[in-house]
């Protein structure tokens, strides 16, 4: 786990939905999913985290309604969707903890999926806990009818 204070800007408009954050350093692979927890407010979410490379620090200082990124301060590009989640204020210091699970990869893509910013991404988790439900309830009641 790491603990780090990054200061917190705002995503580019082109990238408000996209499901990821980007960070200046990373503990881990980049487009890895990871829990993110404020430890001010004790708020965590899963998502995608991806390294703020060169180009995308260029791209974004070149914007005029984003304040600058300095390359040598550590920084969490994030949206509005979680933000909020996470109870962070933009342009503000916050204390990020960064946790690397070893869970199955598929464990990790459902806990990112659940808090998606894309809410049709949500509704297709909610419908694949549902039928995942119905099935085993079809199944049991199969094997109960079987037993008789």
């Amino acid at each position: 786990m790491t603990v780090n204070n990054y200061i917190t800007r705002v995503a580019l408009a082109e990238d408000i939905h996209n499901p990821f954050v980007w960070l200046s350093e990373l503990p881990c692979d980049s487009r890895e999913i990871v829990k993110l927890t404020n430890k001010s407010t004790s708020k965590s979410i899963w998502c995608e985290v991806v390294m703020a490379s060169d180009n995308f620090i260029e791209r974004y200082n070149r914007n005029p309604r984003t304040n600058e990124i300095k390359k040598d301060t550590p920084f969490i590009v994030v949206n509005a969707w979680y933000r909020e989640k996470l109870g962070l204020s933009k342009n503000e210091s916050a204390n990020i903890q960064i946790e690397v699970s070893k869970m199955p990869l598929f464990i990790k893509q459902l806990m990112a999926s659940y808090i998606h910013p894309d809410n049709t991404v949500r509704l297709a988790v909610d419908l694949a806990f549902v039928s995942l439900v119905l099935g085993a309830i079809g199944l049991l009641l199969g094997i109960i009818s079987l037993c008789k």
